[in-house]
């Protein structure tokens, strides 16, 4: 499969870090339980990522999250693979991929 993988995550880390009341950071984000793998062998690969609170915070936890996939950097403002919306969640392992399926060199 096309390396998706990093636009994939770019746009994970990239949203759950948009609030400007964020005190975490999500670190080591995976794709099937891999960093950064260089080829997806599944239609719905799983996802997770590792929340990191700013130095002197305590007590931190993640609300929700949102994940945006796109084709290139440049849509993730307006994701063309999908867009899961904000999620009311504490949820940062095993979030399964929602989006149009996902093809080769594409």
């Amino acid at each position: 499969m096309k390396p998706i993988l990093p636009l994939l995550l770019l746009g994970l880390c990239e949203l759950l870090v948009n609030n400007a009341d964020a005190a975490l950071t999500p670190t080591s984000l995976t794709c099937e339980y891999l960093h950064n793998p260089p080829v997806v062998d599944v239609l719905q690969p799983r996802l997770a990522w590792v929340n990191v609170a700013e130095p002197g915070e305590r007590g931190q936890q993640q609300t929700a999250w949102q994940v945006r996939v796109a084709s290139s950097v440049f849509r993730l403002a307006s994701p063309d693979l999908w867009d899961s919306g904000k999620q009311v969640s504490k949820q940062s392992t095993r979030v399964t991929y929602g989006g149009k399926p996902l093809a080769s060199r594409r």
